[in-house]
């Protein structure tokens, strides 16, 4: 059986919010991820800069109204919160471009998650601002794509690559596959025509399969053969059939194609392609990233 620690400084999750409907769902989830990592949540509101023309005609005691009335509401929201969770709840407010500060406030908490939702039809906290910081956080992030009923994943999808960070992706899916009890579905593409069972994606895979049998997860595997369909539609059309809760990622510090999620997330740290593998999450699931060092 396979034991990790928690790094001990990495005891925060940070949830930006903007007050929408998916900001209680951003919360509860939290509260859920809380007691499993024994951390504490630091709920962020980013008052955006509009540039020079809004600051122009944007008199200093309007700023200082709507960041008193943000600052109160973030207020009763995190007191709501810890009432009701017993866990320990905070919350700041920042100035500046929202994914920057959001990354800034991270980086400065140590935060284990970033927990945050991500909505198309808004520019704030959620939309191109949550798929920059999926894209480019140093920790694991979640984005929440529609309110959900109960915290918690059952069905997780882990696609798998042949580069190195098995552990890492391992001890993800041990994580939070014994914490939320979940079944953890491995996935790959072949990029050649070599056969499945000879394959070095297939070992790796077996192996991964082997290890979290034996701490007790329940675990899948599906290898799909090399396809013209892009990779991570095929990650994404895969999830939507086994109805996943929550996709885990892996991107890359490099450019690699020896492998198809290099590819994929090569995909997504290509500023005109972004869209591609973040955006073609369907609705309701979650995506963890996880930045490769």
């Amino acid at each position: 059986m396979i034991h990790f620690m928690m790094e001990k400084f990495k005891k925060n999750i940070l949830v930006p919010v903007d007050f929408s409907d998916l900001t209680d769902t951003c919360i509860e989830q939290a509260v859920n991820m809380s007691r499993f990592i024994d951390a504490h949540i630091t709920l962020l509101y980013v008052v955006e800069n509009q540039g020079f023309l809004s600051n122009l005609f944007s008199s200093p005691e309007i700023t200082v109204k709507a960041t008193n009335e943000v600052t109160q509401k973030l207020q009763k929201l995190s007191a709501m919160y810890t009432k009701s969770s017993k866990i320990n709840i905070s919350h700041r407010v920042e100035f500046g471009k929202v994914y920057e500060k959001i990354l800034d406030v991270a980086k400065d908490l140590g935060s284990r998650f970033i927990i945050m939702g991500r909505n198309e039809g808004n520019n704030n906290v959620m939309g191109s601002n949550a798929n920059h910081t999926v894209i480019s956080a140093n920790c694991p992030v979640i984005t929440v794509t529609c309110p959900i009923l109960k915290p918690g994943f059952k069905t997780i999808v882990l696609p798998l690559d042949l580069t190195k960070s098995t552990k890492l992706q391992l001890y993800n899916a041990i994580s939070f596959g014994l914490h939320y009890n979940a079944t953890i579905k491995l996935v790959s593409v072949l990029m050649g025509g070599v056969d499945v069972v000879k394959s070095r994606i297939y070992e790796k895979m077996e192996s991964i399969k082997a290890s979290l049998k034996e701490n007790g997860i329940k675990c899948t595997t599906e290898i799909y053969k090399k396809t013209t369909k892009p990779v991570y539609k095929v990650v994404t059309d895969y999830a939507e059939d086994v109805h996943a809760d929550l996709i885990m990622l892996m991107t890359h510090a490099e450019n690699t194609n020896d492998n198809y999620i290099g590819a994929v997330m090569t995909i997504t740290n290509a500023a005109s392609d972004d869209e591609n593998m973040v955006q073609d999450i369907v609705d309701p699931l979650n995506i963890l990233k996880t930045k490769r060092k």
